[in-house]
């Protein structure tokens, strides 16, 4: 369900099978009601959601549309990984040995968001 959370009006509502993550619904509504919203000369500005809503792939779908998603983080995201220190200039970790972890690309979870993958050399 969509709504106004200004005025209180359901601008949307919807209902999925239970066989998927929420997260993978979001784009689908978000164009839904960003259609009914133009028809009536209104435009979407902002969409607040719960942490379910949260990956890679609607962050860019948010942001190619100029909304502000307000969307927790879920909450297995951890930001840093105790003993795994990043270093942004290169885009890689360190493994408690020293060994570098490069970025060596990305890789797409069930629901379509990208993450990045970093991992040592074999010999490693």
């Amino acid at each position: 369900m969509a709504v106004d959370t200004a005025e209180g009006v359901i601008s949307h509502i919807q209902a999925d099978f239970a066989d998927g993550r929420d997260s993978q619904y979001l784009t689908d509504i978000g164009q839904k009601v960003q259609e009914r919203l133009g028809k009536n000369e209104l435009i979407m500005t902002d969409i607040l959601a719960d942490a379910g809503y949260s990956n890679g792939s609607n962050y860019d779908f948010l942001e190619r549309r100029k909304v502000t998603g307000w969307i927790p983080v879920f909450g297995k995201y951890k930001p840093r990984i105790e003993g795994f220190p990043y270093n942004r200039e290169k885009d890689e970790y360190s493994c408690p040995m020293g060994r570098p972890l490069p970025f060596k690309g990305f890789s797409t979870n069930k629901d379509g968001s990208a993450f990045k993958n970093y991992w040592a050399a074999p010999r490693d």
